[in-house]
């Protein structure tokens, strides 16, 4: 069974970027290719630029365990959230203006249409099993670089205490809105203007590498290459943007489910506790 219009369906592929996933590794001519490179680093200084935004906030988070700063830590995290989301909103509509409107295109040209229940079932496995490879490559890069593991990311929500409702905000920002936009932007326009002029290895290399730098987490760099690069070869395979949302989704609400039940448990420790 498969969505109208989805790559495997019956009916004929209305796909611009994706018109045929089973096709070689060469290069895929599509719609993405009359994209000038200028509007492209555009979008991606857009997304720095925004990032900046980021650490005025971060900077300011207290040290876990500070005594008296639990209230000020948690009335931190929502505007962080709220930052983080407001980046991805802003980024979403840049990408419309920059490339689709200005070019023409369709949402089905940066990849963004309905997939089989065969690959949604498919990206939800990828997806939970990047959790214990992910984690295998960060402790291995913590045994070889001898310093102890710093996520900044999750050290905010140490700042302040994990609450449920700090967890169902993060599970709507991270988990639904963060995912759909960064596949959007670096699945569907990234990758899919490389595609256009580049093999499928090289595409997934460069935009993997593209990924990795945009999160700007250095400890964290070959973990966030090799997500990319499952993701894009997820939207290479399947021809839609969607399938790799899903396994982003499911990789992120993991990670953050995790990481409250484990604050929970008083395994780690919070700055509200």
């Amino acid at each position: 069974m498969a969505f109208p219009g989805g790559p495997g369906s019956s009916g004929p592929q209305q796909g611009g970027s994706y018109p045929n996933p089973q096709q070689s590794g060469g290069i895929r001519p599509g719609p993405l290719q009359s994209v000038p490179g200028l509007d492209l680093l555009l979008l991606l200084i857009i997304w720095l630029g925004l990032q900046k935004l980021l650490p005025m906030i971060l900077l300011s988070a207290p040290e876990p365990g500070s005594p008296g700063d639990e209230a000020r830590g948690e009335l931190l995290i929502i505007p962080v959230l709220m930052v983080i989301g407001l980046h991805s909103l802003i980024m979403l509509g840049a990408t419309y203006f920059i490339i689709v409107k200005k070019h023409g295109l369709r949402l089905a040209d940066l990849g963004i249409v309905l997939v089989s229940k065969t690959w949604v079932i498919r990206s939800v496995i990828f997806g939970t099993l990047a959790i214990p490879v992910s984690g295998i490559v960060a402790q291995f890069l913590q045994a070889l670089s001898g310093e102890p593991f710093e996520n900044p990311q999750m050290d905010v929500f140490l700042a302040g205490g994990f609450s449920p409702a700090i967890l169902i905000t993060s599970l709507l920002v991270t988990g639904a809105i963060v995912p759909l936009v960064e596949e959007i932007v670096m699945r569907g326009v990234f990758y899919g203007w490389l595609r256009a002029r580049l093999s499928v290895a090289a595409s997934v290399a460069i935009s993997s590498l593209a990924f990795a730098f945009l999160h700007g987490i250095p400890f964290l760099f070959p973990v966030f290459v090799l997500i990319g690069a499952m993701l894009a070869l997820i939207t290479e395979k399947s021809g839609s943007v969607l399938s790799a949302t899903i396994a982003h989704a499911v990789f992120n609400i993991i990670n953050i489910a995790s990481f409250y039940w484990l604050v929970q448990q008083g395994i780690i420790q919070s700055g509200a506790g």
